[in-house]
């Protein structure tokens, strides 16, 4: 499990990439290595991804991550970071927050290019999956100095990932896994993509990386809200959560949710992971599982009564927030296997 060290993450500023250049640093992979000019035209870029960020500890600036042009066609990670003010866990976590949401965007491979003798470096890059590799190429500098090629492919770090944390539950092509705090970035992407955040009630609208990392800070590490891992990416969401606990209002019950990424739509990816999440809860607990979907979402329909689950013959207004407005939703219950199906209200 990943130690959810609190080192918030914000988009990166002109003002902090002045601070940067006039702070040391003593991790070894520097925004130093590009130029003040570099950077800047990096947060200007708004189709740049990840985006830079900032690293916040207490208030105060204690860094930054991002993602630069390196030669060879591949991309490098850079941190500027005093350790003694980030620990290296805060900056670990960080990095898997920029790192998960390069690989989920559909990165193949990333570089990294520290002091040849940084001790320092050498431990954090091995300790999110990078391995030496001359090939990697060296990173994009303005100074010459000796570098050390690191290379990150996404099987590679899929791999490293997986291991900082035990599944719910698997099947034949999919992962699911708890999500933590180092999820936000790719989260905050996909749930602000339009095609996705039309068909959900609660997410602020826009959504953004502040809302991300509030959602993640009430509800991390719980075995039952999931990240899906297709290919050792993320794609989504899903969750068996008591309704109760993210809206007082609702009925003190299990409630299934979900959201999916564009990109893995047609797929029948939905459909596995709910019945993966469905099986897991009742393995361990007898309590129908309640749903429902925005009345006109065909494949959220689709899903549900693929699974089994019953129209209720309820029908409740919602507001959804990027609509700015109420909507129908249609309520649903799966019962535990064996039991006959019976309309029951949530």
């Amino acid at each position: 499990m990943l130690t959810p060290e609190r080192l918030t993450l914000r988009p990166l500023t002109a003002a902090d990439v002045a601070r940067l250049f006039d702070t040391p640093d003593d991790l070894g992979l520097t925004a130093s290595s590009m130029t003040q000019r570099d950077l800047l035209h990096l947060i200007s870029d708004t189709a740049a991804w990840p985006i830079p960020c900032a690293l916040v500890r207490g208030g105060e600036m204690a860094g930054a991550m991002a993602v630069v042009p390196g030669l060879g066609n591949t991309p490098h990670l850079t941190v500027s970071a005093r350790t003694m003010t980030s620990p290296m866990a805060s900056l670990t976590l960080a990095a898997h927050t920029v790192l998960t949401a390069f690989f989920a965007a559909g990165g193949k491979r990333i570089g990294a290019a520290p002091g040849a003798k940084t001790a320092a470096s050498h431990t954090f890059l091995s300790g999110l999956g990078f391995r030496a590799a001359a090939d990697a190429g060296p990173a994009k500098v303005s100074v010459e100095q000796p570098r050390a090629a690191y290379s990150l492919t996404a099987p590679q770090y899929g791999t490293a990932r997986l291991s900082t944390t035990t599944p719910t539950a698997a099947t034949s092509r999919l992962v699911l896994r708890p999500i933590d705090q180092s999820d936000a970035l790719w989260i905050a992407r996909q749930i602000a993509d339009p095609a996705v955040l039309r068909w959900l009630t609660s997410p602020p609208a826009p959504y953004t990386l502040e809302h991300a990392q509030d959602f993640l800070d009430r509800f991390a590490h719980q075995p039952n809200l999931c990240a899906i891992m297709l290919h050792d990416l993320p794609v989504g969401v899903v969750s068996i959560e008591n309704a109760r606990s993210f809206d007082p209002t609702r009925a003190d019950a299990p409630e299934l949710g979900y959201w999916l990424a564009r990109r893995a739509w047609g797929q029948g990816v939905m459909t596995e992971a709910a019945r993966a999440l469905t099986d897991w809860h009742f393995a361990g607990s007898s309590a129908p599982i309640h749903s429902g979907w925005i009345a006109g979402n065909r494949a959220s329909e689709h899903v549900l009564t693929k699974l089994g689950f019953a129209r209720t013959g309820k029908v409740i207004r919602r507001y959804a927030n990027a609509l700015g407005r109420h909507v129908p939703v249609v309520r649903v219950v799966l019962p535990p296997p064996g039991r006959q199906s019976r309309p029951q209200h949530a």
